[in-house]
């Protein structure tokens, strides 16, 4: 259906995803009803509360606009996977669907946007996933936050990439990068050539970032009246049973003087 799904950030991780009905219980202000759903699959949902409703504010603080999504009146079935780790609890069955796996782990106090493709993007684990044998996946996500040094106030606002994270690891590409280094006007062509993909084949814009002078690099390094800071990505493989079924990359985001 083609709804909306409003998204709420509750707490320093977890987020909420609500379809709104449009409706709202007698005497209950300008509060609205809506259903709690949780993400199973590419732009895939079933109800986390089954037999009841959730209220909702009138005007969310972070709301995602309308698309088609389908809300799925049973999981699918769990597909056959002759090398999985099945250590998680068998009853979770959203994570059992997962094939793979890409975690953004921030520095704490930071937070991410505009992560594309949205529909493979799970906001409740802060990850990326596939559900399937799926090549040259690929994700974008913002991210902001502030860091204090030496009496200094640094405001971060990057950008983290990554091409061919389901394929086999010397394929993958990453890149940290700070938006605001480039030209604007090829940034802007970026994003709008990725934010609005719905699925996880690689876009055009994604196949030469030269084009649009995205550096391929590790770090960034922001200064601020005389003081430094540096901005590093690694990634590694780790096997996390309880958000994925296989072996699965984290990508950590982390901050150092330079």
């Amino acid at each position: 259906m083609h709804t909306g799904l409003l998204k709420f950030r509750i707490g320093y991780k977890d987020h909420l995803h609500v379809q709104d009905l449009g409706c709202s219980m007698k005497y209950a202000g300008s509060s609205r009803l809506g259903v709690q759903l949780r993400k199973c699959g590419p732009d895939m949902f079933v109800r986390d509360i089954q037999s009841s409703l959730v209220t909702v504010p009138s005007v969310p603080l972070d709301a995602s606009l309308y698309r088609t999504i389908y809300i799925l009146s049973k999981l699918p079935e769990i597909p056959h996977l002759p090398h999985s780790q099945m250590r998680q609890r068998e009853n979770d069955l959203i994570i059992s669907c997962r094939t793979s796996a890409m975690q953004i782990l921030l520095p704490r106090g930071f937070r991410s946007y505009d992560a594309s493709p949205a529909s493979h993007f799970d906001e409740h684990d802060e990850l990326f996933f596939t559900t399937g044998n799926a090549c040259q996946s690929w994700c974008f996500i913002r991210f902001e936050g502030e860091s204090l040094r030496k009496g200094i106030t640094i405001s971060v606002s990057c950008f983290f990439l990554c091409i061919n994270w389901n394929s086999r690891p010397q394929e993958l590409v990453s890149t940290l990068f700070n938006g605001s280094s480039c030209d604007p006007i090829l940034i802007s062509q970026f994003i709008a050539g990725v934010e609005h993909e719905q699925h996880n084949r690689m876009p055009p814009a994604m196949r030469d970032l030269d084009v649009f002078g995205i550096p391929v690099q590790d770090s960034v390094v922001l200064k601020e009246r005389g003081s430094t800071l540096r901005i590093s990505h690694s990634i590694r493989k780790v096997l996390q049973p309880d958000v994925c079924n296989n072996e699965m990359y984290q990508v950590d985001i982390t901050l150092a003087d330079s």
